[in-house]
């Protein structure tokens, strides 16, 4: 076991995602308690799974990237890349929590008045805030120059991502009919023009 290079970049890039974590869980839990008494949560315990899946890739990803074990040659190119790739997924997700505005929720919540948003990123991918949020975490991965980092930042929170697209997208058809389907025919599920 060796130390790091550079472990005050590693433990800014963690700070930073904890802050960025707490940041959006407060705006989520804020747009919930205005829109509490109109709403109809389906989440089926998919917030829950997130919030496990993030804490077991992030663990994973910061025990390895500290002990040194796994560490990946020419770190400083995987921390200016982790860097661009967590910018480019925050630029995303921000974008699309803006878009969303109200009716941006931790967990899948059907509101009295919720529209179908087809503005910004949402004309084309269908999730374009789990993108950003994936994205986020693959950048963080690099960033911490380790190769189980790389792998474990992103791979269980993708995992309950990918769950809690069925249970979202099973919510919108549901509330929305034709329109959903319509919706869902036109744009991309997450990321074109993969899937």
């Amino acid at each position: 076991m060796r130390i790091p290079e550079d472990i005050w970049i590693k433990a800014l890039a963690i700070g930073l995602s904890f802050v960025w974590g707490f940041a959006e869980q407060f705006f989520a839990i804020r747009n919930r308690r205005k829109n509490e008494s109109a709403s109809q949560e389906k989440d089926k315990g998919s917030f829950l799974w997130i919030s496990l899946s993030v804490s077991t890739g992030m663990t994973i990803a910061c025990l390895f990237a500290f002990s040194g074990y796994a560490a990946l040659r020419h770190p400083h190119r995987w921390e200016l890349a982790g860097l661009l790739v967590m910018l480019a997924g925050a630029g995303i997700r921000i974008q699309a929590v803006r878009t969303l505005a109200e009716q941006f929720t931790s967990r899948v919540t059907m509101l009295q008045d919720h529209t179908l948003i087809r503005e910004g990123a949402y004309r084309y991918i269908r999730h374009p805030s789990y993108l950003g949020q994936i994205l986020i975490l693959v950048g963080l991965g690099a960033l911490l120059a380790n190769g189980v980092s790389l792998v474990a930042a992103p791979l269980f929170t993708t995992i309950a991502l990918l769950l809690r697209i069925r249970v979202e997208e099973r919510a919108m058809a549901e509330h929305f009919g034709q329109a959903y389907e319509d919706y869902r025919r036109a744009t991309w599920r997450l990321l074109p023009p993969v899937w």
